[in-house]
């Protein structure tokens, strides 16, 4: 399904897009942050009940 070395998933090119991910806050939706950022996605942008959970986290990873 995935290969980060190809930046692809599923056929499609990841490597220095943007994505929106909705629901991140577990399961599916943070998965898939963590498989966007792992392909070479850009820019993730992310809807969570509490985003400042996230906050320390993703601040870690560098911008």
């Amino acid at each position: 399904m995935s290969s980060p070395a190809s930046g692809r998933v599923v056929g499609m090119e990841i490597t220095g897009s943007t994505a929106l991910v909705t629901g991140v806050n577990r399961g599916l939706g943070r998965a898939l942050i963590d498989a966007l950022l792992e392909c070479g996605a850009e820019r993730v942008y992310f809807g969570a009940r509490d985003p400042r959970a996230f906050t320390a986290e993703f601040a870690a990873m560098g911008s």
